[in-house]
């Protein structure tokens, strides 16, 4: 059996995000636009964020993804906004809860870390009540148009 070889391939820097201008003469404010547009934003701050290496996360790839995604959303599928707002309501009462747990673990002996602990539970069940309150506003107003 023949064994193939492979060629090694140049490849662009996973981190670079690509702006794309019609002429060399508007570049630089193709430039200013990205460097301001909110998807360019969120782009590279999930890919700091991201737990996946680096040089898998391609930065052009992910402004692709969430251009897409906020035409969706603009278009009226709210879906993955739901299931993202779902799935950190979840993150946000594990949160609490291991934050409660800590603090009542250290009210005896340790009362300044259990404050801080406690500060930290309310940080999270105040977003997590805030995530509730806002989404039952939005489901009633869908059930009063006939549209939920």
């Amino acid at each position: 059996m023949e064994s193939k070889k492979c060629k090694a391939v140049a490849t662009r820097d996973p981190a670079m995000l690509t702006v794309n201008a019609r002429s060399e003469s508007e570049q630089e404010a193709a430039i200013a636009r990205a460097s301001i547009a909110p998807q360019y934003q969120a782009a590279l701050t999930a890919r700091a964020y991201t737990p996946l290496p680096k040089e898998q996360v391609h930065g052009d790839a992910l402004v692709a993804e969430l251009i897409a995604q906020c035409a969706a959303a603009a278009g009226g599928d709210l879906s993955r906004g739901e299931t993202m707002l779902v799935a950190q309501a979840h993150a946000l009462d594990a949160i609490f809860g291991e934050c409660a747990r800590r603090a009542r673990s250290n009210m005896g002996e340790y009362p300044q870390t259990a404050d801080m602990y406690l500060r930290q539970a309310l940080v999270s069940l105040r977003a997590l009540v805030a995530f509730v309150v806002g989404s039952g506003a939005r489901l009633r107003c869908q059930s009063d148009d006939g549209s939920g």
